[in-house]
């Protein structure tokens, strides 16, 4: 296990590093969980921080809801990610030194460059470098994921990492699982939805934080070896 952030520490780069965020939708029970989340974000280096933020207790009713009077896959899918906005803005509203970041629509995957170009065009617009995620507008037009039960917010922010080359992806978790040897065992496990492991694989540097936990220990995986094995 790895209790020490892994990006430089380049406050005053023109290139600041990006780190995608999955902020578990479990945390926003529990009432401790934005200044452990505080906590935690002032520990780390500096970069763009983008957060993605999972659906919560709405998500599991609606799940639920689907299971005894089943909906169109891909409705349910739209209906889980319009509860990932809710959340996003809601969480605006007490972390105001945050702001609400509306990702635009991108078509396909072919285009993550100008799509990364773009992104950071708004980043510099705002003057921000911490920024809560509407992932509405962009995954209507999405081609990657599947528009099903088997992605969640883990694969929605893994897919956002691959998508602009994020240094870093971070899940922060209520708990963390049985720890696993490799990135593969992680991203093929219980742990994360069925889609992960999809977009995962391309992603430079993999973290797993329990944010529950006041040392704020995490599994980290990665980056590529030479080889082209993961760690």
């Amino acid at each position: 296990m790895n209790t020490h952030p892994s990006l430089p520490e380049t406050p005053n780069s023109p290139n600041l590093a990006i780190r995608v965020i999955k902020f578990g939708g479990s945390l926003l029970e529990n009432p401790q969980s934005l200044e452990l989340f505080r906590q935690w974000h002032a520990s780390q280096a500096p970069a763009i921080d983008l957060v993605v933020i999972g659906g919560g207790v709405a998500v599991d009713q609606l799940r639920a809801w689907d299971k005894r009077y089943p909906f169109q896959p891909e409705t349910v899918h739209y209906l889980a990610i319009e509860q990932m906005e809710f959340n996003a803005r809601w969480l605006a509203k007490l972390m105001p030194d945050w702001k609400v970041l509306t990702i635009p629509s991108q078509s396909t995957e072919a285009h993550h460059c100008a799509f990364k170009n773009q992104l950071e065009i708004v980043f510099r617009a705002n003057q921000s470098t911490k920024f809560l995620i509407d992932p509405l507008l962009w995954l209507a037009n999405d081609t990657v994921l599947p528009r099903d039960w088997t992605v969640s917010s883990d694969s929605i922010a893994a897919h956002l990492a691959r998508s602009i080359d994020a240094n870093e992806l971070v899940l922060l978790k209520s708990a963390l699982p049985t720890e696993p040897k490799t990135r593969a065992e992680f991203c093929l496990g219980p742990w994360v939805d069925s889609a992960f492991a999809q977009v995962c694989d391309s992603v430079n540097t993999l973290r797993v934080v329990e944010l529950t936990d006041p040392a704020f220990t995490e599994l980290q995986f990665g980056p590529v070896t030479h080889s082209g094995i993961r760690s």
